[in-house]
């Protein structure tokens, strides 16, 4: 019986880290978007992203590849920040 609740546990809390996991990256890519034409939008994705993005790091079980993929997030952010597309 424990054994279920804990699948069902771990189950839930894959989908909540992925939902949060998603939530940042979108933030973050409307952050490199809105930076030079909307700075309040920008600053409401930024928080948004951080706030998201700490809840599923803090959630993740294996944080090097999140960690990883937020690295290669914030690149494009940042590209797409001084590149103005």
């Amino acid at each position: 019986m424990t054994d279920d609740v804990q699948t069902e546990s771990d189950a839930m809390r894959t989908v909540i880290v992925a939902v949060l996991v998603v939530v940042a990256t979108l933030a973050l890519l409307t952050v490199g978007v809105a930076t030079p034409t909307r700075p309040p939008v920008a600053l409401i994705a930024g928080g948004v992203a951080v706030v998201t993005g700490g809840l599923s790091l803090v959630g993740a079980r294996k944080r090097g590849n999140l960690l990883g993929w937020y690295a290669m997030t914030l690149g494009v952010m940042g590209l797409r920040a001084l590149t103005g597309s």
